[in-house]
């Protein structure tokens, strides 16, 4: 009675929202943990990288676009804490949901010391398929080792936030 009732709740939020009713009963429908399966996204240059170039390491995913302030406001928290856990085996990968040009053009004066590739509009569904059911930005995600998002955020996150989540998932 109450999954039923709950099932219901979220299926009338998410129509309201616009999402639909198969995206709210897939939301319910969701393991804990969501495997990420590989996929492969050009840097910058056009050079192709697979997921699993880092599977070694704990990735920080982060799903930004250059025209979203918050996303903006994110960056240079998240270029220190690459800088603070390079040495921990973590490993942060920007997702940009915008075309190479403006972001080659955004990041020629910011000083990025971790991958930042381009997904332009595909980034959107691989969010989704992510965690983001609520298709906003900035996402973040930390996935481990064995490839399973243990840790989702959505909208600005704070380095004081992320870098708390980042020592709870290192000392497991």
């Amino acid at each position: 009675m109450k999954k039923t009732l709950l099932i219901i709740v979220i299926a009338l939020i998410t129509l309201a929202a616009g999402v639909g009713v198969q995206r709210a009963v897939s939301m319910l429908n969701k393991s804990k943990y969501i495997q990420v399966t590989e996929f492969s996204l050009p840097d910058t240059a056009g050079k192709q990288h697979p997921i699993s170039e880092w599977k070694d390491k704990i990735r920080v995913i982060n799903f930004w676009a250059t025209w979203c302030p918050p996303c903006r406001e994110e960056l240079p928290a998240l270029v220190e804490l690459q800088k603070q856990y390079a040495d921990k085996n973590l490993q942060f990968i920007g997702i940009a949901i915008d075309d190479a040009e403006p972001v080659t053009q955004f990041l020629s004066n910011m000083n990025i010391n971790y991958p930042m590739l381009i997904a332009a509009q595909s980034g959107i569904e691989l969010a989704y398929n992510l965690g983001n059911f609520a298709s906003a930005i900035p996402y973040t995600i930390i996935v481990d080792k064995g490839s399973k998002v243990v840790f989702q955020h959505s909208g600005e996150i704070s380095k004081a936030q992320l870098q708390e989540v980042i020592d709870g998932v290192l000392a497991q």
